[in-house]
């Protein structure tokens, strides 16, 4: 007779906007936390400079130094392997890198 509360707030067009938004941020914190992982045979100095900028349907931009981003582009098949499975599905399509 009744619906709950949950199923009418996630029927609402804002709660869809929102639920894009929260996505990014945590595919954007699994990112950051396994290029921490991969960058930790860098000198400290040079892993802080690796910084996940933005995810937009599907794409990941990193900022990285020169040298750091060829190698991480090497690894990013595995990046994307990791993200999907941490997040349970295949949300993660590529990841861009920027010399910064």
């Amino acid at each position: 007779m009744f619906k709950p509360i949950g199923s009418l707030i996630k029927l609402s067009p804002r709660y869809q906007k929102s639920q894009g938004a929260l996505s990014a941020i945590v595919v954007r914190q699994i990112a950051r936390d396994c290029l921490l992982r991969m960058c930790s045979d860098y000198p400290e100095d040079v892993a802080k400079k690796v910084k996940v900028t933005t995810y937009n349907r599907g794409i990941l931009t990193v900022v990285a130094p020169l040298i750091v981003s060829s190698d991480l582009y090497m690894r990013s098949g595995d990046l994307v392997d990791i993200v999907n499975k941490k997040v349970g599905g295949k949300i993660l399509k590529k990841v861009l890198f920027k010399a910064g």
